[in-house]
């Protein structure tokens, strides 16, 4: 005996315990027996604990068959991270784990069976030394489950019912002879092949699962398959199965169908080689033959196969007919258990390859009902081939049907390779990595209810995927950037300074204005089409190929924040400046164990839902990128952010200065930033004093801050500017959309993308001062021509925010701006470009019909305060460029009047205007020149 289950004690806790004496009834999985007292002691109570692990830790131990009471977790309170897991050193163990001698939680104990025991050892057993890969598919089953009506009407007199799950116990059978590789089994020495089709069927009793065994399948019908189905799940459901009939087997199916469960995966029971698990059917809208959508039934089957066992051999090129073929079933075939006809050896070639990379056909009955299940990833093993590629060069949609696409014969394609791609596949992809505006707003309230949030464990398990370690980020030399206002804008300034002073330099922004290629720049440019096309081909099929099929693809933010990293240590920079996203704490950039230095801009209310609505919490959130003894400076804050960001540095063990003014560096006033607006001075201190710190901590490992310690705290000594290129880099620093002045076509476009009120302050004053300048120069220069020393500019606003910001406050720093005419637009370009998942600037997180009821509501916030104003709202920007430049030219045709227009309240908006009328697009917006 192995393993027993105790059915009754025969002495209590505190008894005293003779030699010989009856302690237990004890139930094997062969007979029940007692167990003796060895020799004299006390019965005590049983011991019992809990292993603390984060829930995505618990999956990808689970899937690498590691044991978590082998590991020493990491996080707070000891809680094991997905880090633990995915630790080099960490290897799978069957060790016992050691519990606590006492817990004091309540719980109830539940006694296992011996069925249950043995159930326990065999998965567990499987998991560890079997290796699973897994192959999934999509069926369309509207003709398969009329057929089943009619054959069930017609044996109604006859008490048969024929289940979706003997259809495919058949078409189970007939796969096995036609692939004898998944009817077989691992012996350790060698591989047995069944000459003969034995199908294991899952039954769930009361007491654990079972697998009766339908004999000889392949040879027998559907209606004595529905038979000996249905009286073995009853004898199994009474205990009355012999050995006989649950031992042994050749193949299993398992079906959650009838409980709704519509994808799984199931675990291999050994010896065999495969298993099929069997979701349950569901209607869905697809695309007819004619494109057109079709409401259709959708099964779901995924098959887990044994590495060892199921191999292929070299690959050879998929041909797959071009058009669904209807089902009609011949009943006479089925009742007098005809074999398969040669129909589907027209319609497929079975493509196989080598090591993960395999497709099976399960055909039944005539050809004419074919299961294609083809795999979706390696798991977790590593393959430089990707099997999702199966799918795209299979089928034409990512939910596979019957109506697949027959491979051009004269292109004859790899199917093993890496999707081939070109910029606007990738951009393709990478948008489809989007969520739509319903899981952005239910992942919004996810995040409020939840203390944990998964993306740090989810970005350290997509490194895992293509080969990184978070180690290996270290190597990067990371200055990280959180903030409110002035994040992208530090950065720049750093990257500039730091690139002239001849560092090679990665710098990784969000969002981008025009083309995706802005978030990831290195030496300052942003990587180019065919950089971007490379890099993320690469980081996508590894992701796809390598992950679990219970994790997604990772979202957009996170899939970019991981393609930079890899980038930046292909690329071998020097350094690599990361802007946060949104926050700090669970921010996925914020898997960075050892930056050089870190920094705070000026923080403010943003993103309230998801970092709440004071200022205290979003402090919070932005200190999260401080770590132990690595220095962080931060600009002058108000007393509550202050207060936050010091408590935080104290709990860290993070040292935190505070920058000086930027009124009192020497040779500060001869210097002309590059970027505009009295907000950059701000950001340029930040930014000298990183990449200061940063040149200094590379040269001199033990550099120290020079302080100036006052009863505020701790401030950062001046450094002088006319050191290290520091005043020459910050005048040469560019970046888009923040301040930017253009002219074009007679108007003059003030473009700055504030969004907070802060910054909506200091884009007014930033406006009125240029554009009195700009005023003051069209009066010079006209004067002579017109001799109109009154010339008074006739100015527009743009606006638009998103529609999780109140516009009421941003739109109410904009009243006493003596505007002519205000314009309320969506951030759509033109036409519906925004929902080409093509382009670069898709945005599928909100809808159509969201953006023109935001845009209302803006317009409607504005004549609150400025109803005197004329206002008018415009479908999209280039319906708002159009307007603008009409009204220019008949200003200039009847007043000889400038027109000054200001565009401000998204970065979106100000991306889509630079796209249209900035020298370097030409309104071409998709053009690579940025």
């Amino acid at each position: 005996m192995e393993l027993g289950t105790i059915v009754s004690w025969e002495k209590k806790e505190g008894d005293k315990l003779n030699e010989g004496d009856l302690l237990a009834e004890i139930e094997t999985d062969k007979a029940t027996m007692g167990f003796e007292t060895p020799e004299e002691a006390f019965k005590s109570s049983g011991i019992g604990g809990r292993i603390f692990a984060s829930p995505f830790a618990k999956l990808i131990a689970n899937e690498k068959g590691i044991n978590l009471a082998m590991l020493t977790g990491s996080g707070p309170n000891g809680r094991i991270r997905v880090q633990d897991v995915l630790s080099p050193q960490i290897s799978p163990s069957f060790a016992t784990p050691t519990e606590p001698s006492s817990s004091s939680s309540s719980y109830k104990d539940v006694d296992l069976t011996s069925m249950r025991q043995t159930i326990a050892k065999r998965l567990l057993l499987s998991k560890q030394t079997v290796p699973h890969y897994y192959l999934s598919v999509e069926i369309e089953v509207d003709d398969l489950l009329k057929a089943r009506k009619e054959l069930n009407e017609m044996l109604k007199n006859d008490n048969i019912k024929i289940s979706i799950n003997d259809f495919v116990v058949k078409a189970s059978a007939l796969a096995c002879c036609k692939v004898p590789e998944v009817n077989s089994s691992w012996q350790e020495t060698f591989i047995r092949q069944y000459t003969s089709v034995d199908v294991s069927i899952a039954v769930s009793t009361d007491n654990g699962l079972i697998t009766p065994i339908v004999f000889n399948a392949e040879k027998k019908g559907l209606v004595e398959i529905a038979r000996d189905t249905k009286e073995l799940a009853v004898k199994a459901r009474d205990g009355k199965l012999k050995p006989h009939e649950f031992q042994g087997g050749s193949f299993t199916i398992s079906n959650l169908g009838m409980y709704g469960i519509t994808n799984f995966a199931a675990v291999i029971n050994p010896p065999q080689s495969c298993i099929l698990a069997v979701g349950g059917t569901e209607q869905r809208l697809i695309p007819d033959s004619n494109g057109n959508p079709k409401a259709a039934n959708i099964l779901s089957v995924t098959l887990s196969c044994d590495h060892r066992v199921v191999d292929g051999a070299p690959a050879y090129d998929a041909t797959i007919n071009r058009h669904r073929i209807p089902y009609y079933p011949n009943v006479n075939h089925f009742m007098c258990h005809k074999q398969c006809s040669n129909a589907t050896d027209e319609l497929f070639k079975v493509a196989v390859g080598r090591m993960k990379d395999f497709i099976k056909v399960l055909q039944s009955f005539r050809g004419e009902i074919v299961i294609i299940v083809v795999c979706r990833g390696s798991r977790s093993y590593t393959s430089t081939i990707n099997m999702n590629n199966l799918v795209n060069n299979i089928f034409r949609r990512n939910s596979v049907s019957l109506a697949s696409e027959k491979a051009d014969d004269d292109s004859k394609p790899n199917l093993f390779d890496h999707i081939e791609m070109d910029y606007k596949t990738s951009i393709k992809l990478l948008n489809q990595l989007q969520s739509n505006s319903d899981t952005v707003q239910q992942a919004i309230i996810k995040e409020q209810s939840s203390n944990v949030c998964k993306s740090l464990e989810k970005t350290t398990y997509f490194l895992s995927l293509i080969g990184l370690e978070l180690n290996d980020l270290n190597k990067l030399n990371v200055i990280h950037v959180a903030g409110t206002k002035g994040k992208g804008s530090t950065c720049a300034f750093v990257e500039s300074i730091l690139r002239n002073n001849g560092f090679r330099t990665g710098f990784y922004s969000s969002p981008h204005l025009v083309m995706a290629c802005e978030r990831i720049r290195i030496n300052g440019r942003p990587i180019t089409e065919d950089q971007f096309t490379h890099y993320f081909s690469y980081v996508y099929n590894q992701i796809r190929a390598n992950k679990s099929e219970f994790v997604y693809m990772p979202a957009y933010f996170n899939f970019m924040t991981v393609m930079a990293f890899h980038v930046f240590l292909e690329e071998k920079v020097d350094v690599a400046i990361m802007e946060v996203g949104i926050g700090g704490e669970y921010d996925c950039t914020n898997v960075i164990q050892k930056p050089i230095v870190t920094g705070i801009t000026s923080l403010d209310l943003d993103h309230c839902k998801l970092l709440g609505d004071r200022i205290e919490k979003i402090a919070w959130q932005k200190a999260g990128i401080f770590k132990p003894n690595v220095v962080a400076f931060t600009v002058k804050q108000c007393n509550e952010a202050m207060n936050v960001l010091r408590k935080r540095s104290v709990e860290k063990g993070c040292p935190l200065f505070v920058v000086p003014s930027w009124s009192i560096y020497p040779q500060c006033n001869s210097i002309r930033l590059g970027i505009q607006g009295e907000a950059q001075k701000t950001n340029a201190s930040l930014a000298v004093q990183l990449a200061h710190y940063w040149m200094n901590k590379q040269n001199h490992p033990n550099h120290r801050v020079s302080t100036l310690v006052t009863t505020e705290g701790n401030f950062a000594d001046i450094v002088p500017l006319n050191m290290n290129h520091y005043g020459s880099s910050l005048t040469r620093t560019k970046w888009f959309g923040r301040c930017e002045i253009i002219n074009r076509n007679g108007v003059t476009y003030y473009l700055d993308s504030a969004h907070t009120q802060d910054s909506m302050r200091n884009c007014r004053d930033w406006f009125v001062e240029e554009a009195h300048v700009n005023e003051k120069d069209m009066k010079s220069s006209l004067f002579s021509k017109f001799h109109h020393s009154e010339l008074k500019p006739y100015r527009i606003l743009v606006f638009n925010c998103t529609r999780d910001r109140d516009p009421l406050p941003l739109l109410s720093n904009l009243e006493n701006i003596p505007f002519d005419l205000a314009i309320f637009t969506t951030n759509q370009i033109c036409g519906d470009l925004t929902k080409d998942v093509q382009s670069d600037v898709a945005n599928f997180t909100v809808t159509i019909k969201q953006e023109m009821a935001n845009r209302s509501n803006n317009a409607q916030s504005w004549k609150k305060i400025n109803s005197k104003i004329e206002s008018i709202q415009v479908a999209c920007i280039t319906e708002a460029i159009e307007t603008i430049e009409a009204k220019a030219l008949e200003l200039e045709t009847k007043q000889n009047r400038p027109v000054q227009v200001l565009v401000t309240g998204s970065v979106h908006l100000v991306g889509g205007f630079i796209g249209r009328i900035h020298p370097l697009f030409n309104g071409e917006i998709n053009n690579q020149k940025l």
